[in-house]
């Protein structure tokens, strides 16, 4: 009997890279791109000055704000649908922890103001005065800037958990440019909210596309039994 070396993948173990399962994850991300734009462009601008102009506003637009909520909703569960997909997909660790533990927190968060925006929404919460329906807005807006923080937050530990069987590392590098904006300008909403939706569109379409080839080396010491 003689030995010989055998090769073998050079990093931790390699997650799943099963076409189907990357383009369910691929379309969660997609999903919640189209329905965090969507939600956007939906939720019209109140621009009231005094309570009669309010009850107008809310009984022409009310439909409108409640359709935002539906689609925030859509964007929440998808993106969570991505970030279950993606940790089985990372190298486990602290990196990993710290996103999965703050895309879940951001996105409560995120629902929560998303729910103090539409409050009004129905026909019979209506009847509310200007100062309250500004209160709750301005509740609803911080509310989403500390879910766009903890998205942000969640980015960056992907980005540190992301291996090459996930993609290159110019979309790790670009996941982490893009969390540290979420994080820094979280209550910007013309610098966040475009950020966000690239980096959904970018990760939808690495996803979709066929998984990067795993490196394998020979590793030293390594042999396997051959008949002489």
């Amino acid at each position: 009997m003689s030995t010989e070396p055998i090769s073998r993948a050079e990093s931790a173990p390699c997650p799943t890279t099963d076409a189907p399962s990357r383009r369910w994850i691929g379309a969660a991300a997609l999903t919640a791109m189209s329905a965090y734009v969507g939600a956007i462009l939906v939720a019209p601008q109140q621009d009231a000055a005094n309570d009669i102009q309010l009850q107008d506003f809310l009984g022409n637009r009310g439909p409108l704000l409640a359709a935002s909520w539906l689609l925030m909703l859509v964007c929440g569960l998808a993106w969570l649908l991505l970030v279950t997909g993606l940790r089985g997909r990372v190298e486990p660790g602290f990196a990993r922890d710290l996103m999965v533990a703050a895309a879940v927190a951001g996105q409560a968060v995120a629902w929560a103001g998303a729910s103090l925006d539409a409050a009004f929404a129905a026909p019979t919460s209506r009847a509310v005065p200007l100062p309250v329906y500004e209160a709750f807005g301005e509740a609803g807006h911080l509310a989403m800037a500390a879910g766009t923080a903890a998205t942000g937050l969640a980015l960056i530990g992907l980005s540190r958990c992301a291996t090459p069987q996930l993609w290159g590392t110019t979309m790790s590098r670009a996941t982490a440019v893009a969390g540290a904006i979420l994080v820094l300008a979280a209550v910007i909403g013309p610098v966040s909210a475009p950020v966000y939706a690239l980096w959904l569109l970018l990760a939808a379409i690495q996803l979709l596309r066929s998984a990067p080839s795993a490196s394998v080396t020979t590793a030293p010491g390594v042999a396997a039994p051959s008949s002489s």
